[in-house]
């Protein structure tokens, strides 16, 4: 799902400006969360130059930028999946450093998120704007990622509606994608093969992630419910089955299918610790957070390079790389757990791992990123500077 911003590489790293030289200033105890003196690296990061300066300032005035604040025919406007990436990224931007132009683009974001791609008072979320050729429904995973970008809009602009939609399109996808975790705890397991394969441990992680967020900002109990068996499922059900980690996809039997290409995806294993980690903030069981960073330190020696980048996927039960390129998005995912894990949860071993991820981020972001790799910088830089905000 590759959504590349439309400019030249080069004029990506003239216009982005996300000059490495700008870059280079610079026991497990899983209860309570625990603020760790950080490492120096850590330390040395500013969000407020190196993400909303260095990234998120030059980004407003490309093509595909103004695409998604601007209200442009329904062809010219960017896909769903692109549009939300959009906003989690103003949203961050005006939460680490607040400014009238963030706050106004981000509301226009927001708004045509709201108004392009959904019917009026509406959850039937569509890949592209209403109107434009080849507006069909949106998959499950991706309104996911819409609710996480609603939530967060919601959360720094206070505006009802972006909650209720958020609300909205969990209410639509929440039968589909928790129909199999939901099984795994009731009375009536043994339909859990007639009910099929469940989702792909990317739409049900992106799900979490979502849930968690939604019920920081409107707490529910029937959602608490879900992310409780949402987090056993994975835990318990499919990291069980797939060597202590998570597979792409499993069969209705939920044994791990090992695909051609590796059967393990490095994004989501930090995604689903990362989430485990807010969860824990609002009550989840802290037996959780153990597996979860045992995940990471797994990935984490797996699927890493030589030069410090993360690789997109790996067969998971060989330990075996199977896509050696590089991913800016499973570097940021693995950037973000780790500084939740080694500031929080007890994790400090994961500290002398920051520095090299963290240089190897930002020369791939100075070649050039999708927008959902940018987003999860965002969300990377997001978490930076919420974990700021706990020091004594």
């Amino acid at each position: 799902m590759s959504r590349i911003i439309l400019v030249t590489l080069t004029v990506v790293v003239a216009v982005v400006g996300i000059a490495v030289v700008a870059w280079q200033r610079a026991g497990d105890r899983h209860a309570a969360a625990t603020v760790i003196s950080p490492s120096a690296s850590f330390k040395a990061v500013n969000p407020e130059r190196e993400f909303v300066a260095d990234i998120a300032q030059p980004l407003l005035v490309t093509p595909l930028f103004k695409s998604a604040i601007v209200d442009n025919l329904p062809a010219e406007a960017p896909q769903l999946h692109t549009q939300a990436d959009m906003v989690i990224l103003l949203t961050a931007a005006q939460e680490i450093t607040p400014d009238a132009m963030f706050n106004d683009s981000l509301k226009a974001a927001a708004a045509n998120l709201l108004s392009r791609y959904r019917a009026p008072m509406s959850a039937d979320w569509r890949n592209h704007a209403l109107g434009s050729a080849g507006a069909e429904p949106a998959s499950p995973l991706t309104q996911a990622h819409v609710m996480l970008a609603l939530v967060g809009a919601y959360k720094v602009m206070g505006d009802q509606s972006l909650l209720e939609a958020a609300i909205a399109t969990w209410q639509n996808i929440s039968d589909a994608v928790m129909t199999v975790p939901r099984l795994t705890e009731s009375d009536q397991r043994e339909l859990l093969l007639d009910a099929g394969a469940p989702y792909d441990s990317q739409t049900l992680i992106a799900a979490l992630e979502a849930m968690v967020a939604l019920h920081d900002a409107s707490p529910d109990a029937a959602l608490w419910r879900d992310i409780e068996i949402a987090a056993r499922f994975i835990a318990k059900e499919l990291m069980a089955r797939g060597n202590g980690l998570i597979a792409r996809r499993y069969t209705a039997a939920l044994a791990p299918i090992n695909l051609a290409d590796g059967d393990t995806f490095s994004a989501d294993q930090f995604v689903f610790a990362y989430a485990l980690g807010r969860a824990a903030d609002a009550g989840l069981s802290p037996l959780f957070l153990g597996p979860a960073g045992d995940a990471i330190d797994r990935t984490l020696a797996i699927a890493v390079t030589a030069d410090g980048a993360v690789v997109p996927r790996f067969d998971g039960l060989r330990g075996t790389i199977t896509t050696p390129a590089p991913s800016a998005r499973a570097t940021a995912e693995a950037l973000r757990a780790i500084v939740h894990y080694a500031y929080l949860r007890g994790r400090e071993r994961l500290w002398p791992r920051f520095a090299p991820l963290y240089r190897s981020l930002r020369s791939q972001l100075g070649n050039g990123a999708d927008t959902e790799a940018l987003a999860s910088t965002a969300l990377l830089f997001r978490e930076v500077a919420r974990l700021r905000t706990l020091r004594d």
